[in-house]
């Protein structure tokens, strides 16, 4: 995987954000982030990470879950955040879910 983020497209970068999903099933939960770069002429997505985690054994509720993973995908985001922060200017933070229950 290309880990050099600001290569290979056309125009200046007009912004740079972070796009983060989640979503879970009944076996196990996921969070992912991407790195969204705008130009002027384009607009560049990269994967950054992700986390995903196995359910209990214990009997856990859909609603339990995608909320786990809401949380898993907030503190992924995070980090992220606080790690690119000294590198770029991160003009915005978007979080997708599915879940309505969660986002509630």
């Amino acid at each position: 995987m290309p880990r050099c983020f600001f290569s290979g497209f056309q125009g200046d970068v007009a912004s740079v954000s972070l796009e983060g999903f989640s979503d879970t099933s009944v076996n196990a939960y996921a969070a992912v982030v991407y790195l969204r770069i705008e130009t002027t002429e384009e607009t560049h997505l990269t994967f950054l990470t992700s986390k995903t985690r196995v359910a209990l054994l214990v009997k856990q509720t859909i609603p339990r879950l995608e909320l786990l993973s809401a949380l898993i995908l907030a503190r992924l985001i995070a980090r992220v955040k606080t790690v690119l922060e000294g590198l770029i200017r991160i003009s915005h933070v978007r979080s997708w879910a599915d879940s309505k229950v969660a986002l509630y």
